[in-house]
């Protein structure tokens, strides 16, 4: 009895993996196979995490027979942690393996507008993002062999003038310190022609309008 060993099954996973920072909304977490000490095969794993820092308290964030996981960040989150253990066929958990924290840096919601003309005003918006200290905006028109920047601070919405293009895109982060978060980009915003657009009608003083104004509009797109 006093010569007698006790067996740890199922092992801890090792190599659990996940992004560092984080800059999407949706993570995979992985790891390596547990392997069992026993008759008992490792039927499946518990994946935790904790937020913002807290190391003491996880909330279970699933279990899989797979050694992956997606995870959807919860909102408001500015770093977290993950841990992983093993079950085997006679429900018996392994030891935990547990990550660092990490940063999460997600991106805003860009909104811009369907159509620009050329010549006017396009303004394109964003939502802030928690501990962010300032957003970054590029452009890529069909005339930009790569993204420009057009602007670096911390308003949540952007106008410019629009030139002479055919076709274009914003994209925007959030910065935290000197870090970039993820990008949101727009898809290929319509651009009118400044020339493309005539509205036909009556000159003159109509006097007071009882009735429908007949008017045409033509575009040469």
């Amino acid at each position: 009895y006093d010569q007698r060993t006790t067996v740890t099954s199922p092992t801890a996973p090792t190599g659990l993996t996940y992004p560092n920072p984080i800059t999407t909304p949706t993570v995979t977490v992985s790891w390596n196979a547990a392997t069992s000490n026993t008759d008992s095969a490792v039927t499946r794993y518990e994946l935790s995490y904790a937020t913002n820092g807290n190391g003491s308290s996880y909330t279970v964030a699933g279990t899989t027979a797979s050694t992956s996981y997606s995870f959807d960040i919860p909102a408001g989150t500015t770093s977290i942690a993950f841990r992983v253990r093993a079950m085997d066929s006679n429900n018996q958990w392994g030891y935990y393996t547990t990550g660092m924290h990490v940063q999460v840096l997600l991106a805003p919601t860009l909104t811009v507008p369907q159509m620009v003309m050329q010549g006017q005003q396009a303004t394109i918006s964003w939502t802030a993002v928690e501990g962010a200290d300032s957003y970054t905006v590029q452009r890529k028109a069909n005339t930009d062999a790569d993204w420009t920047q057009v602007y670096s601070g911390a308003n949540l919405s952007y106008t410019e003038t629009v030139g002479t293009w055919t076709s274009l895109q914003y994209r925007v982060c959030a910065v935290f310190g000197s870090t970039n978060g993820g990008w949101a980009t727009s898809g290929d915003i319509q651009i009118v022609s400044a020339s493309a657009l005539v509205i036909s009608g009556s000159d003159g003083d109509l006097g007071i309008l009882t009735n429908d104004v007949q008017y045409s509009i033509s575009s040469d797109q």
